[in-house]
């Protein structure tokens, strides 16, 4: 099954949220194994948010939660 491509302009606010979320990853020193297990979601899922890939709304607020930001923190990044 083929899936659907992303518009530039989407790919592109996926990779600002994604270099923001591995930032704080590293700012709180925690590997993507360590954020996996603090949020309770599989490490290809830290993965592919941060290779701007695929992140679900309810994968960005746990990250958020894990990360002590606010998800309006995260928006407030893109246009």
């Amino acid at each position: 099954m083929s899936s659907k491509p992303i518009p530039e302009q989407h790919q592109k606010r996926l990779e600002i949220i994604s270099t923001y979320v591995r930032e704080l990853r590293f700012s709180e020193g925690l590997t993507q194994k360590d954020l996996s297990q603090t949020v309770n979601l599989h490490r290809n899922t830290i993965i592919r948010a941060e290779n701007a890939k695929n992140l679900t709304l309810l994968s960005l607020f746990e990250l958020a939660d894990a990360l002590n930001i606010s998800p309006k923190d995260v928006f407030m990044l893109i246009e």
